[in-house]
């Protein structure tokens, strides 16, 4: 009728998703680029990021530092440790995540925080590290499942805990297979009209946004920058939703997630620092890995450059 046709409405998921999203704040980032476009310098639960670079450019590093403030502790006794002290889940589809370079990077955050000789260190890394949740699927069927199930496995297997990150590294790690795939079933004869395959990923991008929608996570997303050049030096406001490699062959298929601000990650160089021994003696240089990046929020065309500088033991953005 009329009369209710200019009546807005929404479902009562999208109702609940708006609620959550306004009311709830999981924290700052602790990536001051990344903070500064944030409202209120913080991240809501259902935003997405998504960290864009090609290989080696610390796509993997900056999601690690992202998940360590998610299941530290905002405070432990009376020190303040920044966190979100909140569940992490992540779906390592390249199979290349290091549990001991994770570790280390978190012993790191924490000597930076409290004294040296804090008696409880061990504990806090204990009690973070149980925070963290890995799957490894190997498809991007496998992939879409796994997410599907995750309310099942939060319910049974941490009823306590609430979620505070869900993280893909990477959600373009199954370009080629599924390529493969699409181009398995092209018709052999040219004279035939081409089948329209299914978009593999798109039963995974339905998945985030149920899975989003119900239990509110920040999202993060890293793919592949096929074109860093280019892309790090256009300021435009991000309008449009994000483009990642799919089955079509010379072709980009946009997915409909809704990206909250989007890194564009590049490696500068190495560089080795000098260092000296305890007994006053030149050590062994120290090297590291200079890596830059641009974020950008959506519908901002403010771009905000920051710096991580990678060594064998710490991490350190600026």
């Amino acid at each position: 009728m009329p009369l209710f046709a200019d009546i807005p409405a929404q479902s009562l998921s999208q109702l609940s998703t708006s609620l959550l999203r306004d009311s709830c704040t999981l924290g700052p980032t602790h990536v001051p680029a990344l903070d500064i476009l944030l409202d209120h310098h913080s991240c809501k639960r259902g935003d997405l990021i998504e960290v864009q670079g090609p290989a080696a450019s610390g796509k993997s590093h900056l999601l690690y530092c992202m998940l360590i403030n998610c299941v530290l502790p905002s405070f432990h006794s009376q020190s303040k440790l920044g966190g979100w002290g909140k569940v992490a889940i992540l779906l390592d589809t390249d199979h290349k995540f290091n549990a001991s370079r994770f570790t280390q990077l978190l012993r790191s955050r924490l000597r930076c925080l409290l004294p040296p000789d804090y008696p409880d260190n061990d504990a806090i890394v204990a009690k973070a590290l149980g925070l963290l949740h890995v799957f490894q699927p190997s498809s991007s069927h496998q992939l879409a499942a796994t997410i599907q199930h995750l309310p099942m496995y939060l319910a049974t297997e941490l009823p306590e805990e609430d979620l505070g990150v869900l993280a893909v590294d990477s959600i373009s790690a199954f370009y080629w297979p599924d390529r493969y795939v699409h181009e398995q079933l092209r018709p052999g004869d040219s004279n035939r009209p081409p089948t329209r395959s299914p978009n593999l990923l798109s039963h995974v991008f339905t998945s985030i946004s149920t899975f989003t929608q119900s239990h509110g996570p920040l999202v993060l997303l890293s793919s592949w920058d096929l074109n860093p050049r280019s892309t790090l030096h256009r300021r435009q406001p991000l309008e449009m939703p994000a483009l990642l490699p799919l089955t079509d062959a010379g072709q980009h298929i946009q997915h409909q997630l809704p990206v909250t601000c989007r890194i564009n990650l590049y490696c500068l160089g190495v560089e080795n620092s000098p260092q000296s021994g305890n007994d006053g003696t030149t050590a062994k240089p120290l090297t590291i890995s200079i890596l830059s990046g641009i974020a950008r929020a959506s519908g901002n065309s403010t771009a905000k450059q920051f710096t991580l500088r990678v060594t064998d033991e710490d991490i350190v953005i600026s």
